[in-house]
C-alpha cells in the first residue's frame, strides 16, 4: 500500500493485487452470510420457529449493501433495490416485533 498526505489526510492507496484479494474476501464473506441465514432459516421452519428474524436480518444486510452501492454509484437500479430493501425491512420487523409480542 502507499501512503500520502493531502490536505492533512492520509490518502491510502490499494495496489490491484490488493483491491482484487478485498473483492474476493468480500464475495467469501456475503456468500458465507448468506448460506447462514439459509441454514437458519431451514432449521427455523423445520422445528417451527418463526423464520421472521432470520428474513429481517437478510432484509436488512441486503438493503444496507444496496444503499452503500448508491452512495458509490449513484445508479438508480441499485437506488430502487435500496427503496423495496428498506421497505421489505420495516414490513419484516414489525411482523417480527408483532408476533412476539401477541
Amino acid at each position: 500500500m502507499k501512503y500520502w498526505k493531502r490536505a492533512g489526510r492520509t490518502i491510502v492507496s490499494m495496489t490491484k493485487g490488493l483491491w482484487t484479494r478485498t473483492r474476493k474476501g468480500r464475495r467469501v464473506g456475503v456468500a458465507g452470510f448468506m448460506v447462514l441465514i439459509a441454514v437458519v432459516i431451514i432449521y427455523n421452519a423445520a422445528i417451527g420457529i418463526s423464520i421472521s428474524l432470520p428474513l429481517v436480518f437478510l432484509l436488512g444486510y441486503l438493503t444496507c449493501q444496496a444503499w452503500g452501492q448508491y452512495v458509490a454509484r449513484r445508479e438508480t437500479v441499485v437506488l430502487a433495490t435500496g427503496i423495496v430493501g428498506s421497505v421489505g425491512t420495516v414490513i419484516a420487523l414489525v411482523g417480527y416485533v408483532l408476533s412476539t409480542l401477541l
